[in-house]
């Protein structure tokens, strides 16, 4: 990869795995950065952006920034966990907790205020069904 140019693509890692998912989240994500840094190092980039854990599903999954899906791969066994799966050429945009909360299909068509989080802030909301999700940025 050109030194001068970022990756721009994302990707989407699941593990299915009740030993992630019960572990706390923010070590969670501190071991994938730390790896995505370490295969960073050697010149090709991928990033860690985001994690979130869903418990009761027993599924931890992570969104990655590379333009080579074998790095992702690699960060991930890097830091002792091999995706279960990884999906390519994804979409994110994170918004205000109200709108991860769940909105009606009135408020569907209202823009969200977009909502500062700090790197490494655990943010707690609700998803289906009321089932807490946590989510690390």
């Amino acid at each position: 990869m050109d030194p001068t140019s970022r990756p721009t693509e994302l990707y989407l890692v699941e593990w299915y795995d009740a030993i992630l998912t019960g572990a706390p989240l923010a070590r969670t994500t501190a071991a994938l950065e730390a790896s995505a840094a370490t295969i960073s190092a050697g010149g090709a980039e991928v990033r860690l952006e985001l994690t979130l854990v869903a418990p009761s599903d027993d599924v931890l999954y992570g969104v990655f920034k590379s333009d080579n899906p074998e790095l992702v791969v690699r960060a991930c066994q890097h830091a002792g966990w091999t995706p279960d799966r990884v999906t390519a050429n994804i979409s994110a945009n994170l918004t205000t907790a109200a709108r991860l909360d769940g909105f009606s299909s009135a408020e569907a068509d209202a823009p969200a205020p977009s909502e500062s989080f700090q790197a490494g802030e655990v943010v707690a909301v609700t998803g289906v069904e009321d089932e807490p999700i946590s989510c690390a940025l």
